[in-house]
Parts: structure tokens; C-alpha cells; sequence
């Protein structure tokens, strides 16, 4: 087995074995966090394989098993699919022990602000790929919410979904480039790292995240309305 590989497992293992745990029964809702996974996660399989071919970064030949699907190595297509499960299961902990309501009352007008602000990023960073793709996608996804459902950025849970998911984006995206098993193109990022990790990966976990559970919320309503 590959490193990339044993990563992936270690990332799916716990939160896959405590699905069954009777308090949050997370395995009730797997049709919901699989279709979340699917949809949310084709655009983001899609820029990967067009991200690699360009040249914004490669994968270490020694990290990876070399089995391939258009380009990109059989553990990074499986990361787009435990990366996610295991942090929708963090969600659904979260739900069973924090109360929902509301912490930031912040006009609606400010969010819009901040989605337009990321997108004049992208675009002032057009020569730098990675960097200008990250802030279109959070740009997107702040757009995208904030017409749909504009009374995310409010809730209580989705916050601490986001910075709890962070730790573990840090020890894992740590490994990652630390290795490296994926190594960066330094004329597609700014070249600010935390630690071995690009600035840019926060945003990049940011609205991969955000959209996942955005799909997630919203099939979760159609198959299991509570």
C-alpha cells in the first residue's frame, strides 16, 4: 500500500467505525453524505485533473501506488471522497452536542462584500493559477449561499464545522507536504506557507468543505426531513 493510501485510511478509519455509534447513527445518512460527496466533489476531481496537467502540481512518484484515472493518482481521487465523509461525520458530532442558533447577526450586505472581495483576489492574481482558482471558488461559494441560503454564515454549527476541521486539515495536508507527496509550482501560489502548507490550501479546504456540506444540508432535508 502507498503512503497517499494509508493516509486516505487513516483519515476514512475512525469516522467510518463510529458511523454505527448509536447517539449519532451518522450511517442513517449515508445517501445524503454520498450524494453531497458526488456533486460537490466532480468540480473539484475536474480542476485537480486540469490543475496537474498544467503544471500547478505534481505528485512524488515514490508517495503513490501509480495507479492513475485521467491523470490523477488513484489516492487523490479517494481524498476527495474521505476527506469529506470524515469531516461530515465531525458535523453530525457537532449537531448532537451543540444546540443550533444564531451567532452573527452580521448584515447580509457584508457577505456579498466579502464574496466580490475574493473574486478581485482571483482576478488581481490571474498569473498565479492556484491562487486565482481558490478565491473564485470561495467566492462562489459565499455567492452561492448567500442567495440560497443566506442564513449559514449565521448558524452556530456550521462555524465550529470550520474550525474544528481545521486541525485536522493541518495534520493531514501537513503529511502531504511535508513528504512531499504533492509538491507546489511556485509561479501558481503566493508562497506563503503554515508550516509546509500553502496559504492557499486553508481556502482551498474552506469551500471544498463549505460545499459539501451545503449539498449535504440540502439532501439531507429530501431523504431524512427531520
Amino acid at each position: 500500500m502507498s503512503v497517499y493510501f494509508l493516509i486516505d485510511l487513516a483519515i476514512f478509519s475512525f469516522p467510518f467505525l463510529y458511523s454505527f455509534e448509536k447517539r449519532v447513527s451518522f450511517y442513517k445518512k449515508f445517501p445524503a453524505v454520498f450524494l453531497a460527496i458526488f456533486c460537490a466533489g466532480i468540480p473539484y476531481i475536474l480542476w485537480d485533473m486540469i490543475a496537474t496537467k498544467r503544471g500547478d502540481w505534481s505528485f512524488n512518484p515514490l508517495f503513490i501506488s501509480g495507479i492513475k484515472f485521467f491523470g490523477l493518482p488513484f489516492e487523490e481521487i479517494l481524498f476527495f471522497i474521505v476527506a469529506p465523509f470524515s469531516c461530515l461525520f465531525i458535523y453530525e458530532c457537532i449537531c448532537y452536542f451543540i444546540k443550533e442558533d444564531k451567532i452573527f447577526d452580521i448584515p447580509k450586505r457584508f457577505w456579498l462584500f466579502v464574496a466580490f472581495l475574493c473574486l478581485f483576489i482571483a482576478l488581481i492574481n490571474k498569473t498565479r493559477d492556484y491562487s486565482m482558482m481558490v478565491m473564485i471558488s470561495c467566492g462562489f461559494f459565499i455567492l452561492m449561499a448567500f442567495f440560497l441560503k443566506p442564513s449559514f454564515f449565521q448558524s452556530k454549527r456550521y462555524w465550529l464545522f470550520i474550525v474544528i476541521c481545521i486541525i485536522p486539515f493541518l495534520i493531514f495536508n501537513g503529511i502531504l507536504t511535508w513528504l512531499p507527496v504533492v509538491s507546489y509550482n511556485p509561479k501558481a501560489i503566493w508562497g506563503v506557507r503554515i508550516f509546509t502548507i500553502p496559504l492557499e490550501d486553508l481556502f482551498y479546504n474552506y469551500s471544498l468543505l463549505s460545499f459539501n456540506l451545503f449539498f449535504y444540508l440540502f439532501f439531507l432535508k429530501k431523504i431524512n426531513p427531520r
